[in-house]
């Protein structure tokens, strides 16, 4: 059950292996003398078993798990710490010329340990060397992969890609689980192969890569905790000596089925030769850049102007993107950008994996119309008949110093609250001075209708007095004699 670890074929091992590494020791001493030298060689297994390194190198052997659920045959691969700068050294399978590895019905996991991203679960090696431009021929090493699960450590928590840079994220070929260098032969069908840190299979060097549509590739170099954290790597062609087949069907990719991207690498203008299909009809292996919107600021002050692009696969890795501007009615006058893994951070800032931020000298847009609508669009070097556009009108802003900012503060606001204040000193005068002038008026409307009333009464008594002599002087004309007697 795997609890045995083997270090030399000295003990009797003939009747009762319970641990791969005793199995190997007993596989690599026959070879040695001699015994059952080339013939394939099988082992059946069941249980957990923990290994660094099977030594397969050279043999011709098959590895299959006899229970018949996958899950109960299980190889966790805990490569020794820390990792040989050598990836040869590190694989827990090797397969060199002329060798043959089978794996059938197995589950193997790779370490979630710091360090063991970059310990391949298989390495293909290829001896062949150029001479005189091509290839010599050798019996090419080969890898069967069938009905198996393939697991890496990769997880939204893991630090292998957090806060790289550019160029280290862009790295595409590292932490794959299968490495094929040379001529060499992989084959896998029927599995699974999810959360390594980087691709499923690297390919370089003439080696030829076969996956059918039943294998599921699942969140492969997925960079978490990064910059690009929205990136894949399914599959890596390097390119290299001769010429290195991809034949992949895209129907159980999961990136492809649910964004339309297979995240199957290769440089641009290489010895690349990728065939991606999806039910059986020819597939674009890597989605091309994408974008939605746009936003363009002139800013006449520093003459720079801003570019925010938003969009869907704007990650330049193994490419060179393009950005161009121009008037919607004249597409002949275009300012066009080249941008990549190289460009400086000053001119060119992804701020994630679906925003970039571009800085660009205004004399270069100098024969673009700023009153007019753009059309802008980023693309993959070499395809600009296969993008998208979008259109907007430039903002153009002027930003004055800070300085003469406070100065024209200073000039101009403060005489204007000087004047309102005066304006509303003035005015409280005035009604202070108006209510004062209204209250003297009615004090002397006031004196002149008491002195007016007073008048009117005593000319009532004057008028009184003169009817009441009036009044005497006429009775005593009527009658004289009375008033004698008086």
């Amino acid at each position: 059950l795997g609890q045995e670890q083997c270090t030399s074929d000295v003990a009797n091992f003939h009747n009762d292996v319970r641990a791969l590494s005793c199995a190997m020791i007993i596989i690599r001493e026959q070879e040695k003398l001699g015994l059952l030298k080339g013939v394939p060689r099988s082992i059946s297994l069941s249980g957990s078993f923990s290994e660094n390194d099977l030594r397969t190198d050279g043999l011709k052997i098959s590895f299959k798990g006899t229970n018949l659920q996958t899950t109960s045959n299980m190889i966790s691969f805990k490569p020794n710490i820390p990792i040989s700068s050598t990836l040869n050294d590190n694989a827990l399978f090797r397969v060199r010329d002329g060798g043959l590895v089978i794996l059938n019905n197995l589950i193997i996991l790779r370490s979630n340990q710091i360090g063991s991203e970059n310990a391949p679960i298989v390495m293909i090696i290829s001896e062949s060397e150029l001479q005189s431009n091509e290839i010599r021929k050798n019996s090419p090493g080969q890898l069967v992969i069938d009905n198996c699960i393939l697991e890496g450590g990769n997880s939204a928590s893991s630090n292998v890609w957090y806060n790289l840079g550019l160029a280290e994220t862009c790295n595409v070929g590292y932490g794959a689980a299968i490495i094929a260098d040379g001529q060499t032969i992989v084959q896998i069908s029927e599995s699974i192969i999810r959360t390594f840190e980087g691709p499923a299979v690297r390919a370089l060097n003439g080696a030829y890569v076969t996956i059918d549509k039943n294998t599921i590739l699942n969140n492969n170099g997925q960079r978490n905790r990064n910059t690009l954290n929205s990136m894949q790597t399914n599959v890596v062609c390097e390119g290299g000596i001769g010429t290195t087949t991809i034949d992949i069907a895209l129907d159980n990719v999961t990136s492809f089925t649910s964004t339309g991207n297979g995240w199957i690498f290769s440089p641009q203008e290489s010895n690349c030769k990728i065939n991606a299909t999806f039910n059986g009809e020819p597939a674009q292996p890597r989605s091309l850049p994408q974008i939605n919107s746009a936003n363009v600021i002139v800013n006449i002050t520093n003459q720079m102007t801003e570019v925010t692009v938003n969009g869907n696969f704007l990650e330049p890795c193994l490419r060179t993107l393009v950005l161009e501007l121009h008037e919607k009615d004249k597409v002949d006058v275009r300012v066009t950008q080249e941008f990549g893994v190289e460009s400086s951070s000053n001119t060119v800032n992804w701020t994630d994996s679906e925003n970039i931020i571009f800085q660009i000298p205004q004399y270069l847009l100098n024969n673009l119309n700023t009153s007019a609508e753009w059309e802008i669009s980023i693309y993959e070097s070499g395809k600009r008949e296969q993008t998208n556009w979008v259109t907007l009108f430039p903002t153009v802003i002027v930003i004055i110093d800070s300085y003469i900012d406070i100065t024209l503060v200073i000039s101009i606001v403060v005489p204007i609250i000087a004047f309102i204040i005066a304006v509303i000193i003035i005015f409280i005068i005035a009604v202070i001075c108006h209510k004062n002038r209204d209250n003297k008026q009615s004090e002397l409307d006031h004196k002149n209708n008491e002195d007016a009333e007073l008048n009117i009464q005593i000319g009532s008594l004057n008028g009184k007095e003169m009817k009441s002599t009036g009044r005497a002087q006429h009775k005593q004309q009527e009658d004289p004699q009375i008033y004698n007697k008086q």
